[in-house]
């Protein structure tokens, strides 16, 4: 299992760990899924959190777990690939854990993004304009705000639409 700790904080590669570990975790998460996630998740989808969750690990290429200091999981998060070749859907849904947490979880996922980065040229998504926790993380893990959808998915909602785009240079 790949793990690398820092502040307590755990950030481990789904690739390497048993599915079902994985598969809790992923329950786990569902059970305690911080209200302004679980908020985007309906308005943006309308679909049940638990099957978001595992739907979202499923089909993503790579999938990061992010366990507290007594290895619950707090957030989880990862890319899917897009239909157009080099782009990446980044998304993460996470527990209030993520506060207690927020400043170790953003230093600890920052190379994870650079890795997705290596793997996607382009990573975007639409954020829950109320989920002020989410949009400041992307803000601080380099992606920028490129528009706001005032009407996206089923709620028909303000969300915006977040890209990071690899650098020059950066393989």
């Amino acid at each position: 299992m790949a793990i690398e700790t820092v502040s307590g904080i755990d950030v481990v590669d789904l690739r390497h760990v048993d599915p079902g570990k994985v598969a809790g975790w992923l329950d786990h998460l569902a059970d305690n899924l911080r209200g302004s996630d679980a908020a985007e998740v309906k308005a943006s989808s309308g679909i049940a959190p638990r099957d978001c969750l595992h739907l979202s690990f499923r089909m993503s290429s790579h999938a990061y777990a992010v366990l507290d200091s007594s290895g619950e999981p707090v957030a989880i998060f990862g890319a899917v690939p897009h239909p157009v070749p080099g782009i990446g859907i980044v998304w993460m849904l996470g527990t209030e854990g993520i506060k207690r947490n927020a400043a170790a979880i953003a230093r600890q996922t920052r190379p994870r993004l650079d890795d997705l980065n290596r793997a996607y040229l382009t990573l975007w998504n639409y954020v829950d304009a109320r989920n002020a926790l989410s949009l400041r993380w992307l803000r601080w893990g380099g992606f920028d705000c490129l528009a706001e959808n005032r009407t996206h998915g089923v709620e028909r909602r303000p969300f915006h639409i977040y890209a990071r785009t690899r650098k020059p240079g950066h393989v």
